[in-house]
């Protein structure tokens, strides 16, 4: 099932979410990282300031829409703004490139110890 702007305002209208320190999120790439994440593929921990989701908003969403917890190491940053989440825009368009899509696959398979193609069979297979 593709995620939808709607459900991840519907995740945002709950409520209960650590606090957003960017004004954007892109619909595609959360759907990617909502495959990984709910087919076991493990990704990298978000990184937190005081509450303030520094580096990771993307995952942060998409283990949200998995109910896959994520871990949370500590971030780095002066002083993140904070961005309520409501105002938090939601790009349908794609941000990334295929060529860039294809290096965060191979980190992925990278990180969870497979291969690029056991990572593709895997994510294929429903």
């Amino acid at each position: 099932m593709p995620i939808t702007s709607e459900h991840v305002r519907a995740l945002i209208e709950s409520g209960n979410l650590l606090q957003a320190s960017q004004p954007k999120i892109c619909l595609p790439l959360i759907n990617r990282l909502y495959l990984k994440i709910s087919k076991g593929i493990q990704v990298p921990d978000i990184k937190v300031v005081n509450g303030i989701i520094c580096d990771g908003h993307h995952r942060y969403i998409a283990s949200r829409l998995a109910d896959v917890p994520l871990g949370h190491a500590a971030g780095v940053s002066s002083h993140p703004d904070i961005t309520s989440w409501e105002a938090v825009s939601i790009d349908e368009d794609e941000w990334d490139t295929p060529e860039t899509i294809q290096k965060y696959m191979e980190e992925d398979a990278e990180y969870n110890s497979l291969t690029y193609k056991e990572l593709v069979e895997l994510l294929n297979n429903s």
